[in-house]
């Protein structure tokens, strides 16, 4: 099967890394895969992930661009390439190529921001959500059911956490993500580090990610005169996060709208301990609480509390449960696989 996976740019993100482990997944598993990126923003870093019997388009577009033709080109561009399927990776994505130019397409939608998407299910009703919940929320948004394909990650991948915090030391979190405060909540965990600094609780924390909220969490540490409690760390590779996610003692994940919640997926594989917001999304990750701690979504104080009760006492039967969840339900050969699947039932 030739199959062309569609999706903005080739960035940091929960999203890149997992169409990249998909395609690599379906090229080994003897399919024909092509990637086409859209927008110029590529990291080569990343490109050097994509496997070799995996083909990398590039349209080049702009970012914001009126220009109508990388359009004309992204269509000519799938036309010239004739896939038996297109796999879009964004709503918006498959209103940009024109019928006739499709054999058979598909959308992943991989958030839960829904209440625009009716325009774009009923015009391409091929739709998979990437979780129960986001399948539940596009049904009420927009009366369309849609087919459940849960993320997977490459469990194999990530260097396993083998020392438990037992007091002492400094406790070290890792947050990871997208620098979208009204998504993904980093705020409320700098409001909750200076809680914490202020009951006398020892914290170092590290946000890892890159984007438009980093000037205003900056003035936000600065502010607060967090500097040597929370470090925007950047950007960081996925290799780079599958070795070092063991090295601290938990991650938080304090997002205030989530469709999945990979980063938490990933942790669990590390067996690193995790704490997120009480969103549905998430809570369905971490199984209502048996592989994981939760906090009131939005609420730096319920999260600070929960940093102390976990820096009180592990409770490492979670830690299990996590690494037994993660291994049969989020691993990337079974997401690739379940796809190729689908693909076949598609009209």
């Amino acid at each position: 099967m030739k199959i062309c996976h569609v999706l903005w740019g080739l960035t940091y993100g929960g999203i890149e890394t997992m169409v990249i482990n998909i395609a690599n997944e379906q090229a080994a598993l003897g399919h024909n895969v092509h990637l086409l990126v859209v927008n110029d923003r590529i990291e080569n870093s990343l490109i050097d992930k994509i496997g070799k019997n995996v083909t990398l388009h590039k349209v080049g577009r702009k970012v914001g661009s009126k220009n109508p033709l990388p359009v004309v080109k992204l269509n000519f561009m799938i036309w010239r390439m004739a896939p038996d399927v297109v796999h879009f990776h964004e709503a918006g994505l498959n209103s940009w190529v024109k019928g006739f130019v499709l054999r058979t397409s598909c959308t992943t939608h991989h958030n839960d921001h829904v209440s625009h998407l009716a325009p774009f299910i009923k015009n391409r009703p091929n739709f998979f959500s990437i979780s129960n919940v986001v399948g539940k929320h596009i049904k009420e948004a927009t009366g369309y059911d849609t087919t459940v394909v849960v993320n997977g990650i490459d469990t194999s991948r990530f260097t396993r956490k083998s020392s438990y915090y037992t007091g002492g030391a400094v406790f070290r979190i890792i947050q990871v993500g997208r620098l979208l405060m009204s998504d993904k909540g980093q705020d409320i965990l700098v409001e909750a580090a200076r809680l914490l600094r202020d009951r006398g609780v020892t914290v170092q924390i590290d946000i890892v990610g890159a984007g438009p909220s980093e000037a205003d969490l900056a003035s936000m540490i600065s502010r607060y005169d967090l500097a040597g409690t929370v470090t925007l760390a950047g950007p960081r590779t996925p290799e780079y996060l599958a070795r070092h996610l063991a090295d601290y003692d938990l991650l938080v994940q304090p997002s205030r709208f989530e469709g999945f919640g990979l980063t938490i997926a990933e942790a669990m594989a590390a067996g690193l301990p995790v704490l997120v917001s009480d969103v549905e999304a998430q809570m369905e990750v971490i199984d209502d609480g048996a592989c994981g701690y939760f906090f009131k979504n939005g609420d730096p104080a319920s999260l600070a509390d929960m940093i102390e009760y976990v820096m009180a006492d592990y409770d490492l039967a979670k830690v299990d449960n996590a690494l037994r969840r993660v291994a049969d339900h989020y691993d990337v050969r079974a997401t690739a696989a379940r796809y190729i699947d689908e693909y076949a039932r598609l009209e």
